[in-house]
């Protein structure tokens, strides 16, 4: 979201970009996506009731979202440490916070936009099925240069699941 947002207001600062595993408020499909049941953590980080739940239990929340197969303990625990004040913690979920705000962003930049965009998601992420969706979005509202990309064997954390694969996509389009 905030590369897209980025490349909206400083297109001639880019050669391109690439964005993963992300869907744009105020853009379709994003109001379906909100209602879904996989995707409730959208709505519960947008009240302040994380905040109250999660202090003294950030090793669980942090697990939670970040499956065994991908982040050692090791990592989840750095994650808990990073976030353990509370103005860090409000820090993150201020991102989903801000989604009224990037929606109206979004819906106000209808200009062409000539960038290069990479977009796409993992095979296995649940934001798969809505790439076309979202891609058609994006073109419908100026993103005149934009090729979609699904990483195989990827969920929601691409660069943790499929490395070699995104460092190879980088290397192909970031060479062109």
């Amino acid at each position: 979201m905030v590369t897209y947002a980025l490349a909206r207001q400083y297109p001639a600062q880019f050669r391109g970009a690439m964005i993963l595993d992300v869907a744009f408020p105020g853009l379709e499909p994003w109001g379906e996506i909100e209602g879904r049941p996989q995707f409730w953590h959208i709505r519960f980080h947008q009240t302040n009731l994380p905040e109250k739940l999660v202090i003294g239990r950030l090793a669980d929340y942090f697990r939670y979202f970040l499956g065994p197969a991908h982040f050692s303990e090791q990592e989840v625990a750095h994650y808990a440490n990073a976030y353990s004040d509370p103005a860090q913690l409000r820090s993150i979920l201020e991102i989903y916070r801000a989604f009224p705000e990037n929606g109206k962003f979004n819906l106000a930049h209808q200009d062409r936009l000539g960038l290069p965009i990479i977009f796409g998601a993992g095979t296995q992420d649940a934001f798969a099925e809505f790439v076309p969706r979202i891609a058609e979005a994006l073109r419908v509202h100026g993103c005149a240069n934009l090729r979609t990309v699904m990483v195989e064997n990827s969920a929601h954390y691409t660069f943790e699941e499929q490395p070699r694969a995104l460092i190879e996509l980088i290397r192909k389009y970031a060479s062109k």
